[in-house]
């Protein structure tokens, strides 16, 4: 992959974490579902793999219908190699409960893969979270959702 390639890379999957956490804080399970791929990992911290789409639309689904979640994210690097992309930064999450009452906020580091599938699309392949002090790292982007 070339470096403009590379570079429209980083754009799109810069649209695809952008698109997560917006359909995150709307609580659209449908549409996270939708930006993983079918052989999805995710390893959330303190907590046992969620392997496969299903899982994790169940996980979400069911963490959704307790919770408005928002995730501001600071992306620290995002590299590109042909049709993988990896990208790590800091993570904080709050956590709204819908029934009321004080909100929870945990913060930590996170490691994305990305791939892009026969389509052209990048989707989530890969995701670890883990909990660490509260203050991020330096990062060249911050995105935030409300």
């Amino acid at each position: 992959m070339g470096t403009d390639d590379a570079n429209g890379a980083v754009v799109r999957i810069g649209q695809v974490r952008k698109a997560w956490l917006d359909a995150l804080t709307r609580g659209a399970v449908d549409e996270l579902i939708a930006m993983v791929t079918e052989d999805v990992v995710f390893l959330p911290a303190n907590s046992p793999p969620v392997v496969g789409q299903e899982p994790l639309r169940d996980l979400y689904a069911t963490l959704l219908s307790r919770f408005r979640i928002q995730q501001d994210v600071t992306v620290s690097e995002t590299r590109v190699d042909g049709t993988v992309a990896y990208e790590w930064g800091h993570q904080t999450f709050t956590m709204y409960p819908r029934r009321g009452g004080p909100p929870v906020s945990v913060n930590g580091y996170g490691m994305a893969i990305y791939r892009q599938e026969s389509d052209g699309r990048w989707r989530f392949a890969r995701a670890i979270s883990n909990l660490a002090p509260s203050a991020p790292v330096p990062g060249r982007v911050r995105y935030r959702t409300r």
